[in-house]
């Protein structure tokens, strides 16, 4: 099975700005394609990691077959420049296209819920309060907008994820014209959508026109929890899967029936389950579904079928968690089997870094250790 390019962006300044999901990105691949090499070395001694380098910018594109050979055969590998986005001022584009000579496709992922703390147009709202022309943009409660007494909505309650207002026809234009801009930037296959079951259908509906106006096979998934067919949110019937919506989505439904058939649920309740999703899905959304038994939202399957439910315990409980030799031995061969359903299953079966290899885990941040 080929490995993964993860186009990999970088603190522009301060190297205590990289987010966790990056430095996890960073310590889960096998080597890094750098823009200078001697940037980056800094950067992973900054995170205390070593990892293999390899130079990638405008004099060196050379390097990109032997970048994607070692990809072909496995290896995954992080793309980034010396600061910021790669693709937007240094030879990333270039790779990507390496990549879809190659018959490997590239699919980007969208926040549209949500944004961090610290985006400008939030930072204007903060510094001018109800002067800021992006006041209109989020849900603001009072001012003045500070984090410390969050007199704004947020994201599962978390100050530093503002949530997004789509209802603005401004905001709505701007994500779809970022949703526009990448494609044609990066030449990519589609997006993944964070959290889709918070955005109103008809702006999905407008980022499919986007996406397929790129390219008729480009692909819109989305992250959908339950049953996409029969999902409600804030009291509507979702129309994710009726064709003018998303591709495919993320199929917990078949995660949670693997999961509790091999903790011990019976076989014709596991079997009404993935029944129950064949015969809801159209076949063509059916056969693009991403099936997967972990994500970053996730346990780790390893632990998830084999060690104690977590149930509230706090992080350093969790932190400090390994299976005895007997039991992860136990739970290696339940892995196997766990996978081994999936790949017999419709849909595109997706193995989340790690689980390869029996890496431990309860949820974020530690499913998302290093190699």
């Amino acid at each position: 099975m080929a490995g993964t390019l993860y186009l990999v962006a970088t603190p522009i300044g301060n190297l205590d700005d990289m987010p966790p999901r990056v430095a996890a990105t960073f310590g889960a691949v096998d080597f890094v394609a750098a823009e200078d090499t001697r940037v980056t070395l800094r950067l992973l001694n900054h995170l205390g990691l070593k990892k293999p380098l390899v130079s990638y910018y405008e004099h060196a594109l050379h390097h990109g077959a032997a970048i994607l050979a070692r990809i072909e055969a496995g290896e995954n590998c992080a793309l980034c420049s010396d600061a910021g986005m790669p693709c937007i001022s240094d030879p990333g584009e270039q790779i990507v296209a390496e990549a879809h000579a190659r018959g490997i496709r590239v699919l980007l992922d969208g926040v549209f819920n949500h944004c961090g703390y610290y985006w400008p147009p939030f930072q204007d709202v903060v510094k001018n309060g109800e002067a800021s022309g992006y006041r209109d943009w989020f849900f603001i409660n009072s001012y003045p907008v500070t984090h410390e007494t969050r007199t704004y909505d947020c994201v599962g309650h978390y100050k530093w994820m503002p949530k997004l207002n789509l209802a603005n026809p401004e905001l709505r234009r701007y994500f779809i014209e970022v949703g526009k801009h990448w494609l044609r930037t990066v030449d990519a296959d589609g997006w993944r959508l964070d959290v889709a079951d918070e955005l109103p259908d008809d702006f999905i509906e407008e980022i499919r026109k986007a996406v397929k106006a790129h390219g008729p096979d480009c692909y819109l998934l989305g992250e959908v929890w339950e049953d996409a067919t029969t999902k409600e949110a804030y009291g509507v019937r979702r129309t994710y899967l009726l064709g003018k919506g998303l591709d495919g989505v993320m199929n917990y439904p078949f995660r949670n029936a693997i999961l509790s058939f091999l903790r011990g649920d019976s076989t014709l309740s596991c079997a009404e389950q993935l029944t129950s999703i064949c015969e809801h899905y159209p076949a063509p959304a059916l056969h693009a579904l991403m099936n997967h038994l972990g994500t970053h939202d996730t346990e780790r399957i390893l632990t998830a079928l084999e060690d104690e439910p977590a149930e509230g315990r706090d992080r350093y409980w969790q932190s400090g968690r390994r299976l005895p030799k007997a039991r992860y031995d136990h739970g290696i061969r339940l892995v196997r089997l766990a996978y081994a359903l999936l790949f017999t299953l419709p849909g595109v079966p997706c193995v989340y870094y790690g689980d390869e290899i029996g890496m431990q885990g309860y949820r974020d941040p530690f499913n998302r250790a290093y190699y």
